[in-house]
């Protein structure tokens, strides 16, 4: 196996602005709905290094070395009985997280479709913006599946009736961790059709 050093950093680099505006996003409206437990442990902050997770990162590595394009970063508390409406504020809060992976995917699809400084197809930013564009749909995709401890686990359990809701918590508590296993090495096929129409979208 070769060893492209600059995909490499191009990678990481784009994780750390990804990872960092995802779980800060988390945290930027968990304080706005009133829950000052982000702001207490010190992540309502744009430091990377405060929304690193060690296993995350190394695992992103891996899988960058072997194509793929995923990682985690370090979880957001949150204390829900903060919010006004516990449910609601949770899945603003959780969805917050993907959505600013959404916006950073338009950012970079724009800046490829604007390409205002001419830049050739090979260029290293050109490389680098659709490396962007790639990682932040992945991210934004791959949280929304409804499996713990991604992001669409809570959101669903918040969207689902009462009843259908601690159904599914149970059911997650006692077959989650082989759901998760099946979605860390087949998650890629789930979200391959999104991925593409997503990105053929974007990029018009």
């Amino acid at each position: 196996m070769d060893l492209d050093v600059r995909h490499l950093v191009m990678v990481l680099f784009s994780f750390a602005i990804a990872n960092t505006l995802h779980e800060f996003g988390h945290a930027l409206a968990a304080t706005a709905l009133g829950d000052d437990t982000p702001r207490s442990q010190g992540r309502l902050t744009l430091n990377p290094i405060d929304h690193l997770d060690p296993m995350g990162t190394v695992f992103l590595v891996i899988n960058a070395l072997m194509g793929g394009l995923f990682g985690w970063g370090k979880p957001v508390a949150i204390n829900p009985a903060k919010f006004k409406d516990p449910r609601a504020g949770d899945t603003l809060v959780t969805f917050a997280g993907p959505f600013m992976n959404l916006v950073l995917a338009c950012a970079c699809a724009f800046a490829l479709r604007a390409n205002v400084f001419h830049l050739a197809q090979d260029s290293p930013f050109v490389n680098l913006l659709s490396i962007g564009l790639e990682l932040n749909l992945v991210l934004f995709l791959f949280n929304l599946i409804p499996v713990p401890p991604l992001d669409g686990a809570h959101i669903l359990a918040n969207l689902l009736p009462e009843k259908a809701s601690r159904s599914y918590v149970d059911f997650m508590n006692q077959f989650g961790m082989l759901a998760l296993l099946v979605v860390m090495f087949g998650g890629g096929y789930l979200i391959s059709g999104p991925l593409g129409m997503l990105s053929n979208l974007l990029l018009g």
